[in-house]
């Protein structure tokens, strides 16, 4: 997800140019947007104060060299590290009051068209390494998210089995080989996790990616259409 921001910070310096120079040179169309856009992230608040916070000057530097510290400190490690997180984790849309993950988007839409007795069941498959940044996550929603939509969670998870992992390549299509000289492997696509789903015993389940949600006012209307092709089934 971040993997072109990476490239930015490995390969640009203030002393050879402009960042505007860098883009136009590399054709670095994702980075270009990214910085164009960058006020529009619902974790651009957060952003900016982490900056600031860390360089108090931030305020008198050039927009390039603002720019590149933004872009540092939304991947460091000691910074906001965001790179480590689950996309699912990440401030995802911005309210008046709030800032809501994907992961709290979908229990909100769950509960519009996939709750039974004002009960509803969600099943995530994550990276293992990751499990209990969820387990944080929805112990900090779910009273709020509950007393919301009176309605009550029961969150499951699990993990792509290592069996369907793929060779991963890096931009020249060669094969990305380990410190040993072993082949490198990565999670492989949404057709890997079949098995996962041949583990459930259910009428109905609905499938989306983690990030294919919509903020509050369009709740209604997703859960409408969810259940007219439920009821067409």
């Amino acid at each position: 997800m971040f993997k072109f921001l990476f490239q930015f910070l490995e390969n640009y310096s203030l002393k050879t140019g402009s960042i505007n120079a860098y883009i136009n040179k590399h054709k670095a169309s994702e980075l270009s947007l990214f910085l164009v856009g960058l006020e529009k992230f619902p974790f651009y608040e957060t952003l900016i104060k982490t900056a600031q916070k860390k360089r108090p000057d931030y305020n008198t530097l050039t927009n390039d060299e603002q720019l590149l510290i933004l872009v540092k400190t939304l991947l460091a490690q000691d910074d906001l590290n965001y790179s480590f997180y689950p996309k699912g984790s990440l401030p995802f849309h911005k309210y008046k009051d709030h800032l809501a993950t994907a992961f709290e988007e979908h229990l909100f839409e769950a509960a519009l068209y996939a709750s039974t007795d004002k009960k509803a069941k969600l099943h995530f498959t994550i990276s293992k390494g990751h499990k209990s940044i969820f387990d944080t996550e929805f112990i900090r929603i779910k009273e709020g998210v509950e007393r919301k939509t009176d309605t009550k969670f029961e969150v499951t998870f699990s993990y792509q089995r290592d069996s369907t992992d793929t060779i991963a390549v890096n931009l020249e299509n060669e094969p990305v080989l380990n410190l040993d000289g072993s082949l490198h492997f990565r999670p492989s696509g949404h057709g890997a996790l079949l098995e996962n789903l041949n583990d459930f015993n259910a009428d109905i389940i609905f499938i989306k990616n983690i990030d294919n949600v919509v903020v509050c006012k369009y709740q209604d209307e997703v859960a409408q259409h969810k259940k007219v092709r439920q009821a067409y089934f």
